[in-house]
């Protein structure tokens, strides 16, 4: 469903809002120009900027990078997601309202300026204002944790790369009627939450099921694998010298494969209630969703 027109206003006066009460430089941000000028100051930056190059450009793409704070600020307006041309719209609006923008420095100093429009463009971009998440999904979301909890959790979503196919939304229905976080557990939650996201970008042509899940598992263990043997075979050595031995360094290390094999153990008992051991088969049965785990339709 396209965005209304209210909602259009009301997300261009949201962001208006942000830039009007202006912006403490990010540590990136400053980082970033102390080490293209030499120094943190508003006369630096803005001599960057007026150079008008990729150098004053990516400045600018840093300093309009949106905050997470903006990006649950906005969630609850954004529903099932913009269309593009409503999208284009927002952009006309927020432009329209050619806002100048005070950037505030360590040593108190300021500047203003007024951002581009292919800067607002791009900051409205990494907002993925487009992206589409099943309505049910918010909606379960919102009712496992409430509005204001849940809003985090909806800018994940919506930050994801997940192709929503009926199984991948089975998945994360189950998985949020499965996982509740538990008083002061919410980091936990939040990692739970990240994982299942992470395994639904790399399920094999959108089928989230426990046979893709134990897969994966036993992906990142081929990884552990080698991860062990280039640890023993690099003891001491130094990489001139593994590399002239053909040694080739692993796409991850033993503690990040670790890391990777218990979070798709974690998911797999939250929903699913059990996991494979190691040494089983590599392809097991098809087991989708048990549709006894899911809400009753309304």
């Amino acid at each position: 469903m396209d965005a209304s027109t209210a909602n259009i206003q009301a997300v261009a006066a949201a962001i208006d809002e942000s830039l009007a009460a202006g912006m403490t430089l990010p540590s990136e941000v400053l980082a970033f120009l102390e080490g293209m000028t030499g120094e943190i100051s508003a006369q630096a930056l803005q001599a960057l900027l007026d150079e008008d190059d990729s150098t004053g450009h990516s400045a600018l793409e840093l300093i309009f990078f949106p905050e997470r704070a903006l990006r649950n600020r906005l969630e609850p307006l954004l529903g099932e997601g913009f269309s593009p041309a409503a999208a284009g719209t927002l952009l006309d609006q927020v432009e329209a309202r050619g806002r100048l923008v005070c950037l505030r420095f360590p040593d108190g100093s300021t500047l203003e300026l007024a951002p581009p429009r292919w800067v607002l463009e791009r900051m409205l971009s990494r907002m993925r204002l487009t992206r589409h998440i099943p309505l049910p999904l918010l909606d379960q979301l919102d009712a496992a944790l409430g509005q204001n909890r849940a809003l985090p959790y909806r800018t994940l979503l919506r930050n994801s790369r997940c192709a929503w196919s009926d199984e991948n939304i089975a998945f994360m229905q189950a998985f949020l009627l499965r996982a509740t976080p538990a008083p002061g557990q919410e980091a936990r939650y939040q990692d739970l939450f990240r994982a299942a996201l992470a395994f639904l970008e790399e399920a094999p042509a959108g089928r989230a099921t426990y046979a893709s899940l134990m897969d994966r598992k036993r992906f990142y263990h081929a990884a552990l694998e080698k991860a062990r043997q280039f640890q023993e075979t690099a003891q001491g050595l130094p990489m001139e010298a593994l590399i002239s031995k053909g040694a080739t360094p692993p796409v991850m290390t033993v503690e990040e494969a670790l890391a990777r094999i218990r979070s798709l153990d974690a998911l797999s008992l939250t929903i699913y209630g059990r996991t494979d051991p190691l040494d089983s088969p590599t392809h097991e049965q098809h087991v989708p969703i048990d549709p006894d785990m899911l809400p009753e339709e309304e």
